[in-house]
């Protein structure tokens, strides 16, 4: 007779949720593919990791063509939010099938130079490596992401959510890395003179 007794040990195998195809043509420009709920970002899956300077860990999906982007240019970018453990928290993307569709999706901007110190350190880091048509799976580190009551304002860090849902999910979780899956579409360059 075992240590156990009864009890029964059941084992998940991880699992990949497809979101391509689920709605607008938006979101079947990228495979937004989740991690999987069961998954960890570490594992054996895809590109290896490369960690910043940071301590972002930064998987590149697809490199981008042109320059990195410079102060002075707009950086338009989309994102899908999660969790480190793969809960959904939030996307710009629309047709995700996680996301009410009350809920305002549509790309960020991120105006390189003037909005440094709103843009999370962790996201605003990688973003200024990318170039135009990059895609990126981020794990930014609590200390570079949301403190809980930045994530509760909702205008006081980039990028910002839009409901108090997601709001308070990440005050919550405000001590766990964010998994972000991130696509730079463009970069509008500064006027030149």
């Amino acid at each position: 007779r075992s240590s156990m007794g009864r009890r029964r040990v059941v084992v998940l195998a991880p699992f990949t949720l497809p979101f391509a195809g689920w709605g607008s043509a938006r979101a079947e420009s990228f495979d937004w593919a989740s991690p999987g709920l069961a998954s960890r970002p570490e594992d054996d899956v895809g590109p290896e990791f490369i960690k910043t300077a940071n301590g972002t860990k930064v998987q590149i999906l697809q490199q981008g063509r042109g320059e990195k982007p410079s102060v002075g240019d707009t950086i338009v970018y989309d994102f899908v939010l999660r969790r480190s453990n793969g809960y959904f928290v939030y996307s710009t993307v629309e047709g995700l099938g996680f996301q009410p569709r009350d809920v305002p999706t549509g790309p960020r901007e991120y105006a390189v130079g003037s909005d440094d110190e709103r843009v999370i350190s962790g996201l605003r880091e990688v973003l200024m490596e990318c170039k135009a048509g990059s895609q990126v799976r981020l794990l930014v580190q609590p200390e570079n992401g949301y403190t809980p009551l930045q994530a509760m304002a909702s205008d006081e860090r980039e990028p910002s959510m839009p409901t108090y849902a997601t709001r308070r999910q990440l005050a919550n979780h405000a001590s766990e890395p964010l998994l972000f899956e991130v696509q730079v579409s463009k970069i509008r360059r500064k006027q030149q003179k």
